[in-house]
């Protein structure tokens, strides 16, 4: 669903057709038939770059990405795919699909600017619309393979947990140093033995990570602010690996990494069924802050009664 204050760029509306709006994006057909090139616009206000986006954004726009590399493929059976976001001209964050063939006038130079443009006339749009159009959704709707559908998490996930609701943490931190830095290396090198821990320890249900097995590259709160977000059976789980493993030995090192905040995590109920988005635990983050420890958000010191199952 589109951010209500989202509006398309003059530049791409004055240069692009409205072909269809995605889940996520507005996509576009460039006006310029010397080209078969599309254009996917998230529609999110005030975005400029990929990594802006909330991660599940990110997901879906690399579903829609593949969904509109793969139409462009086959159905035209181009010598190169040509993706990309520049932006330097206009800022609002869009993707470049273009089909190249070595027999295009720009081969094998980029397009920009090679070629005057060749608009299209009313008929050739319609007819180009009704190609791309189903082509787009239907590998939405059913991705070759899988390779489109928004993946989820990795199963690092504990099943047949008896209680109606598990206990959920979110962990903010901002980094002193870029994290490819010698300063970070001793934090860097030991987070994947650190998740093993967790993974390993009793009660632990769920962990935030990548197709990778990562969560560092989630930056929902900024580019230089890393997410741990994880949920576990009880309470006692819980504070157990936090302050009765080895993992308390880096949380008493914080303060060489990272710099200091008075409100940084979060705790709450979460339904079983259901793991926690990232922006949902935001929410919480801010609930905490804004109003102090409740029902709906809280701390280690004012865990609230578990919710009825």
């Amino acid at each position: 669903m589109p951010d209500p204050d989202f509006q398309l760029h003059p530049t791409l509306a004055a240069n692009s057709i409205v072909l269809a709006e995605l889940p996520l994006c507005l996509l576009l057909l460039a006006n310029d038939k010397n080209y078969p090139w599309v254009i996917l616009v998230p529609a999110r206000a005030d975005k400029t770059e990929l990594h802006q986006l909330a991660f599940e954004d990110q997901r879906q726009f690399m579903s829609e990405s593949n969904a509109v590399a793969e139409t462009l493929e086959q159905l035209f059976t181009p010598d190169k795919l040509n993706i990309a976001a520049i932006g330097n001209i206009v800022p609002q964050l869009h993707v470049h699909h273009v089909a190249r063939f070595k027999s295009d006038a720009a081969w094998p130079a980029p397009i920009w600017g090679a070629h005057p443009p060749v608009r299209y006339g009313a008929a050739e749009k319609e007819a180009l619309k009704q190609r791309l159009i189903p082509t787009v959704l239907e590998k939405l709707k059913n991705p070759a393979g899988g390779r489109n559908q928004a993946q989820p998490m990795p199963p690092a996930r504990r099943t047949g947990i008896q209680s109606s609701y598990v206990l959920a943490q979110l962990n903010i931190a901002k980094t002193l140093y870029p994290l490819d830095t010698p300063e970070m290396s001793d934090f860097t090198d030991n987070i994947d033995r650190i998740n093993k821990l967790a993974e390993e320890s009793a009660g632990f249900v769920w962990r935030l990570q990548t197709e990778d097995g990562d969560a560092t590259s989630i930056r929902h709160f900024g580019e230089d602010v890393i997410v741990n977000m994880s949920t576990w059976e009880t309470l006692d789980a819980l504070y157990d690996y936090v302050f009765r493993t080895e993992h308390t030995e880096f949380l008493k090192r914080r303060k060489e990494w990272f710099s200091q905040s008075k409100v940084y995590s979060v705790l709450w109920w979460q339904p079983t069924d259901t793991d926690p988005t990232v922006d949902e635990a935001a929410r919480r983050l801010e609930l905490l802050r804004t109003n102090g420890p409740g029902a709906e958000a809280f701390t280690f010191k004012t865990v609230p009664a578990k919710p009825t199952d």
